[in-house]
């Protein structure tokens, strides 16, 4: 699963695996603070935010399903950023 997440003039990526998943954001520094407040839910264990180029990444383990998992990171971003979160299937950039 992926799924676009938009909030004020910021967005996120979340590449959702079985027990895995990756949040992509658009932020400048480390989401240290956001990676905190994912990893407040107990079925969720960040285990890295990484810094790559133009975007940060949180790595996750998961105990959760699709729609749990989205809720708590759409919620940990409502939360950190103080905004209200938007939430849209992910397509490639060529796609037509």
């Amino acid at each position: 699963m992926k799924r676009e997440i938009t909030f004020g003039k910021r967005s996120a990526l979340l590449h959702n695996g079985e027990k895995c998943a990756k949040l992509y954001i658009d932020e400048p520094a480390l989401p240290v603070a956001l990676a905190d407040a994912i990893n407040k839910e107990s079925r969720i264990d960040v285990t890295d935010v990484s810094k790559c180029k133009d975007y940060s990444c949180i790595r996750m383990f998961h105990e959760l399903t699709a729609g749990e998992l989205l809720g708590v990171v759409c919620e940990a971003i409502g939360e950190v950023y103080d905004a209200d979160t938007s939430v849209s299937y992910a397509r490639p950039e060529n796609a037509v």
